[in-house]
């Protein structure tokens, strides 16, 4: 049969009940699942950069951001022709380039691939050209950029303005940046153009203002405030190391920017 205690004793038996016992299920409440930072695991195996998805790149070590960045160059049309073209890809560092460079595979499609099959996009009142020359970068006028394949004297004056706001190139993938040169022109004129690094106008980054610096498409005036800001409260940098020391500052910009510094 079933007891029944009075109020009293009730009560009393409340209060004598262990305090743990009372408390778990409070403790329970206040319990709340903790998040494991998953760590991805990194493997390295034989890969080629011209048909590799995201996944595997990610695989590989790189970021979301940097499978991403070579997604986007391959959708442009950009490929791999050999292993050391993976140090075009802005958004990797050195460090990561060299630990790759092993495991990449180039398939003979692609290193045997020829131009002659690619439709270049017409501009108005411009007429294809035959066997053209081998054009530096940086030195070249508009008459010489209109003498490749898919150049008109429009995409030509993006060339030399782009140029003349970088400071000159640093690398033949930056024609790639102009504004409206499609992917399958880019990818056909490449094979015709050389660089001297030479006529590249370099930034001194410890006497240069904050307006001028902010003027640089790589670095706009945003990241110059930053950097004006850090060389003023530290002093002078030395080195690219320096600048690395600004966190908001990260590799893809690095590797972008290195090329145009000096560090007087």
């Amino acid at each position: 049969m079933p007891v029944f205690y009075p109020s009293q004793e009730i009560n009393i038996l409340i209060k004598h009940f262990p305090e743990e016992i009372l408390s778990k299920g409070k403790a329970s409440e206040s319990i709340k699942p903790v998040k494991n930072k998953l760590h991805k695991a990194i493997s390295l195996f034989p890969f080629d950069p011209n048909t590799l998805n995201k996944a595997g790149w990610e695989k590989l070590g790189l970021s979301d951001k940097q499978a991403q960045v070579i997604i986007n160059y391959r959708n442009k049309g950009g490929k791999f022709f050999k292993k050391e073209d993976l140090r075009k890809i802005y958004s990797l560092d050195s460090m990561k380039v060299q630990e790759l460079l092993p495991y990449v595979i180039i398939s003979k499609t692609e290193e045997r691939s020829s131009f002659t099959n690619i439709e270049y996009p017409k501009e108005k009142n411009f007429r294809f050209k035959k066997a053209p020359e081998i054009i530096e970068l940086n030195s070249s006028d508009s008459i010489g950029f209109i003498s490749l394949n898919g150049i008109g004297p429009v995409y030509s004056k993006r060339i030399i303005k782009f140029r003349e706001a970088l400071g000159g190139f640093v690398r033949l993938e930056q024609i790639s940046e102009v504004y409206g040169i499609p992917a399958e022109t880019y990818v056909a004129i490449l094979p015709y153009l050389k660089l001297d690094l030479s006529l590249v106008k370099k930034i001194d980054i410890n006497s240069v203002n904050v307006n001028d610096l902010g003027k640089h498409p790589y670095i706009k005036y945003k990241r110059a405030r930053t950097i004006i800001n850090y060389r003023d409260q530290h002093g002078p940098f030395k080195s690219l190391s320096d600048l690395r020391n600004i966190h908001s500052l990260d590799e893809e910009f690095f590797s972008k920017i290195e090329l145009y510094l000096e560090f007087r």
